[in-house]
Parts: C-alpha cells; structure tokens; sequence
C-alpha cells in the first residue's frame, strides 16, 4: 500500500477572522486554534448583559493594574461576587447540556463576566489614599445594587484614559541592581527561593527592543502538525479537582498574567472561613468551574483567552564586553493565574499518573530530587564503567518545538494517563496570544504560543516528558544491551555505553526523536566524555567536553590550558578532578 500521507499543518495568522471548513482536520484545528469571538454588542439590559458591549479580549487583557489584595473589609463581598460568577457558568452551561435557546449566548456572556469582574472590581484607583478607597468601595456597592451597566461604563471611562493606573513597562529592562534590590525584598519575606533565581540569574532583557522581539519570535515557532481536536474521548476519565488547598498556598510573589490578576485574589477565598454563606460557597463554585476548563466543555474562544500569557525575557548569556549586541534570551511566559492555579490543583491530584509513567527514565515529571538524582547518579555510573562513552545532546529549543499533536496522541494512547486527554486537548489546542508591556499598556505579538510548551507551565513541561518518553525508553533498552542507560530531566539526560555502539545508537535516536516531535540536535554545543579517553568512531562535529584556564608562564606569558574533561548535567559537574574543580571555580566567581 502507498505510504499514509503526510499529517498537515497550520500556521498562526495575526488577526485571522475567516470562515474555516470543519469538514476537514485543518479546518477543524483553526476553528480550535484561533476561533472566532464572540462579538460586542450594545445593551440596553442590566445584569450581566452588560457585559455585551465588551469584547472577549476587553474583558481578559488586563490594561489596568490591579490592587495587590482583596482589601479586608471587602472579602466577603469579593468571595460573594466570585461565587455568582463562577456558578453563573456552571449554572449556562448546563442550559447548553440541555440545548434550551439561546443558551450559548448565555454561556458566552456569564464566561466573559467571569473574566471582567476581578476589572471591574478590584482595579487599581486613578488616585491613591481615602478617596481612592472610597471609589473601590462603590464599585462594591454598585454590585451588591445589581447597577452592573454602571460598573461597565466606569471601567470604560478608564480604559480610555492613559492614567498612571495602566500595565506599563516598568524600564527598558531589570539591571542587576534591581535585581538584587528584589531579591533582598523576597528575602525579607520569607521567599528564598525565587531570591535565589534572581541572584543566579543576569537579568531581564527589554521585550519592546525589536532586536529582543526578533529573537523570541524565532525561538517560538509558527507552524504546528495538527491534530482532529473534535476527539472521541471515549473511556478517558474526566478530572475533578478541589482547590482549597493550591488556593490557599499560592505564592502572593508570583508574577501575573495578561488579566494583571494575582494570586492573593484567589488565596483569600480559601484562607478565610467565612461565616456568610454565599461567600464560603466562592471555593465550591471554583471547584465546579474548574471541572468544566479541565474536561474540554467550555467554548474554543474562551481557551484562547485563558490560556494568554505575557512575554518575558530572563537573560541566557550576555553579549560580550563592549558590544553592541543584545543578550540571548529565553522565551518565558506567564499565563494567567487562575489557569495556573487550576492546572496546579488537577497536577496536585493526578500528576503521579505521569511521574509513574515516566520513572525511571524520565525524571522531570514529578520526581523528587532530580537534580540531585542525576547528577550524582551519573557520578557513580562514571567509576562503575570508565570504558564508556557518556553523551550530553543539547536540543534546539525544544521546550518551544515539540509537537504538540505528539503530546496528544501519545496521552490518548497511554491508558495510566489518558484522565489528562481533555485537559490537554482544550489547552493546547488554541494558538495562544502572548503580549508584552509597552509603554502605553500591553501590547499584543505578532507570534502567538503555536507549538511546543509554554515555559513556566507545569503541563508544558509534563507534556514534553511523555511526548519523549517512548523515544527515551527505546534508546534506554538499546543501551541496556551493552551494560549502558539513559537519563533524563526533560531537554537535559545523559546516555552512556561501550564507544563501539554509542555512537551509532545516538544517530537512531536523534533520527527518531526529530521523526516522531521534531526536535533536532545541536551537534556543536552537545558533548561527551570518556574516564580512560577512548570515545571510538566519535563523529568529527561531536565535541569532547572540555574546560580551559588562563595559566602564566615562567616568562610571564599568559597561555590557555585544558583545565580538564567532562560534560555539565542540570549545573553540575560530570568529569574528570581538574574539570569538576573549574566548573566550581567559574560558578563562584559569577556569584561573586
């Protein structure tokens, strides 16, 4: 039989508003991908038909910063106003099971209240102190009225408006004084952990520079393999999360979204034991709405705008002294923290599906310790075998390459984790809008989150595990046959075995993971190492990993010499004494 022909792909288009065919798999991925909104409208109505003259996007980009906490004397009412909006949607989406009329128009209208209201209520005031106070307090009150046409014409009148109340770009970028000055501050708070990113890192780089806005929209791929997102979800099982105890924990430190909406608007409806009772009903209705975002039973436009995420650029490596350059960046990007919250509530009950399945050649999807796992485990495997060859491969962005559609096919196909199947295909379906901010507020990209996984996203990183694993599990056996192993933490595993067969196992491999999630290797900056020096038939564009050190002669002539041989694996040092010794060497001084 003539080959199956090859799966098609789709491309992000800025702005596409045009009619698709879902008689096809294309057409049907687009319709998913970049669906169509649902239009803004006036209305003459109260109550939530408000909301009709905003759009969707209106509704979800937070233009305007937000008050940093629910203040204490509103909880109550804040916990009120979450639990209608939550059981609002519940309450459409139930007309929609039961096709009464007009029932998508109203499921479209109680999701996009949901998405204002945090606006609508807790939006920073033009002015500060008693009298800045007083107008978020009406703001309340008009609620609690049920006067909601006059909470929309307020929040109107302030969109218009180019206050010092709008998201804007705080600098060109963060200097390593800020740095420091923010680290200092999370220190005093009790948040050593994200301290110790800031302090280890070199900054953010200016996401309004064209040069940096070149960069990350290379670095975020454009065409994706599509897949039939109209699935039979057959026997999957459906999700059903509680996030009392996520809510509650959440890091008030933690970056926002697109909305600007912070974690603390969430916590404090799970931290207060309130006594009113529409009030402590807010963490149940949350319950039942997540339920519906995690099971694929929300419209398409509305994944599109929940799953949005601001640009941001932490510095990778800096260009040299004196240059005119910019520094190479990564594409991190920060999703809205009700979607973060949730995905942390269902990882929280059902990530150990994906840990089992991945151990133990995996180890980036949920296993303790895996830095600690690898590194010294590659230690010891390196004085069991000095005969062999060890292989770091370094992956060409491949957090942002992998198909998503692998993602899909493989968690559809694995039974241990197929309870993930809706959620994955709701959320990585859309081809997401990522914005940054500019000086006037945020600004929309001309690229979108297309393919791969959105860094700092925990499904991101667990899809990419399974999207490897079988690829990963194949070289591991191969190896297994010469006394050799694979590991993994995500991108970053080391391979070792005989140099007779490593080589020509490792060509397999790259073949077959660039075939099955279209990765590929970059040959010059991977690398390999051997304890007795033998690495066989090596490929010439292959490196050996190696280190040197500036020494001075007798004569005082200052040469390079090789310091020593090894490869580094999640920071740390594999190799021989005189390489673990520089690498310690250079990590000190960049701390200091």
């Amino acid at each position: 039989p003539p080959p199956p022909p090859p799966p098609s792909t789709s491309s992000y288009e800025h702005d596409f508003d045009d009619p698709v065919d879902t008689r096809t798999v294309q057409g049907r991925m687009r319709a998913r991908a970049q669906p169509a909104m649902p239009p803004a409208c006036p209305s003459d109505f109260e109550g939530r038909h408000a909301v009709d003259e905003l759009t969707a996007e209106a509704c979800m980009l937070g233009h305007l910063r937000m008050l940093p906490r629910v203040p204490h004397h509103l909880e109550t009412q804040w916990a009120r106003a979450m639990a209608d909006g939550f059981d609002a949607v519940v309450a459409a989406h139930r007309l929609v099971k039961a096709a009464a009329p007009e029932a998508a128009t109203g499921l479209d209208r109680a999701l996009k209240w949901q998405l204002v209201l945090p606006q609508l209520l807790l939006r920073m005031p033009p002015r500060g102190g008693q009298r800045g106070g007083s107008m978020v307090d009406r703001r309340f009150a008009l609620y609690a009225e049920g006067k909601w046409r006059e909470l929309v014409r307020l929040l109107v009148l302030d969109l218009g408006g180019t206050g010092k109340q709008r998201q804007r770009r705080k600098g060109d970028a963060q200097t390593k004084e800020q740095a420091v000055t923010r680290a200092i501050e999370l220190i005093r708070r009790g948040n050593i952990s994200k301290a110790r990113v800031l302090l280890e890192g070199s900054g953010m780089g200016d996401v309004s520079d064209p040069r940096i806005q070149a960069q990350l929209r290379a670095k975020n791929p454009q065409t994706r393999v599509d897949w039939d997102p109209s699935l039979d979800f057959g026997d999957a099982p459906r999700m059903s999360v509680d996030v009392r105890e996520t809510w509650r924990v959440a890091d008030p430190d933690s970056g926002v979204g697109p909305d600007g909406v912070p974690s603390t608007y969430y916590s404090v409806l799970a931290r207060r034991q309130f006594l009113d009772t529409a009030a402590s009903s807010a963490v149940p209705a949350a319950n039942r709405f997540a339920q519906l975002v995690l099971n694929d039973e929300l419209p398409p436009w509305y994944y599109l705008l929940y799953t949005a995420t601001v640009q941001h650029a932490p510095i990778k490596e800096e260009p040299p002294p004196n240059s005119i350059s910019v520094p190479d960046v990564r594409p991190v990007l920060a999703g809205n923290m009700l979607r973060r919250l949730v995905t942390r509530a269902a990882r929280a009950k059902y990530g150990d599906v994906v840990r089992e399945e991945c151990e133990p050649v995996q180890l980036a999807a949920g296993t303790k310790g895996v830095g600690q796992k690898l590194a010294v485990g590659s230690q010891l495997t390196a004085e069991l075998f000095p005969d062999h060859v060890f292989v770091v491969l370094d992956w060409k962005n491949a957090f942002n390459c992998v198909h998503r559609s692998r993602v899909v096919h493989v968690i559809r196909s694995t039974p241990s984790v197929r309870v993930w199947l809706r959620a994955y295909n709701s959320h990585t379906a859309p081809m997401s809008p990522i914005y940054y901010r500019g000086d006037k507020g945020l600004v929309k990209n001309d690229y979108a989150s297309v393919t791969g996984g959105q860094q700092g996203d925990l499904m991101g990183s667990d899809g990419y595990c399974l999207a490897t694993l079988e690829d990963n599990r194949w070289l591991d056996a191969e190896l297994g046959k010469h006394g050799g192993s694979y590991r993994a933490g995500m991108d970053d595993g080391v391979l070792h075995g005989p140099a007779e067969v490593v080589w020509d196992l490792v060509e397999q491999y790259i073949a077959r993971v660039e075939l099955s999630c279209g990765l590929s290797v970059n040959r010059s900056k991977s690398k390999c190492w051997s304890p007795n020096g033998r690495y066989g038939a090596r490929p010439a564009d292959f490196p050996i990993g190696e280190l040197t050190r500036r020494v001075r002669d007798a004569d005082g002539a200052e040469r390079e010499e090789v310091a020593g041989r090894g490869v580094v694996l999640w920071g740390s040092p594999m190799g021989d004494s005189g390489f673990v010794r520089q690498v310690l060497a250079e990590q000190t001084e960049k701390k200091k």
